[in-house]
């Protein structure tokens, strides 16, 4: 891939889905089928369930204390973790069915688990 294919490559998800709708010659399969990985990764995580996670994340790290709660500083170690492996899931879509998956359930599993101790309220009674 020539320096300009990538740089063309990682102009912004809007900029790209432009130039695939108006069917660029840039716009190869790759490009077409990365963006279509990308689309769905987006659609099979609940956007709230992201940024209930973020919210946890910032409220519950302001509330704690890292030196006597370790269990809680394992369930934001966890929060942190996946949310970035959402972030980069999102710029390199690979393997999309199982990373969507395995993010909501391991979302899921850390709110739980502040939700369970009492220091995080769940978002639409989960």
């Amino acid at each position: 891939m020539s320096a300009r294919d990538r740089a063309f490559s990682k102009l912004d998800r809007e900029s790209l889905q432009g130039v695939i709708e108006a069917n660029n010659e840039r716009a190869t399969e790759w490009i077409k089928n990365r963006e279509k990985k990308s689309v769905y990764l987006e659609g099979a995580i609940d956007p709230e369930l992201i940024a209930e996670a973020n919210d946890a994340l910032r409220s519950v790290a302001l509330k704690i204390n890292f030196d006597t709660q370790p269990e809680f500083v394992r369930a934001l170690w966890d929060l942190s973790d996946t949310l970035s492996i959402w972030y980069q899931a999102l710029e390199q879509p690979r393997n999309v069915k199982k990373a969507a998956e395995a993010i909501s359930q391991e979302l899921n599993l850390a709110l739980n688990s502040l939700a369970s101790a009492g220091v995080w309220t769940r978002r639409n009674g989960k």
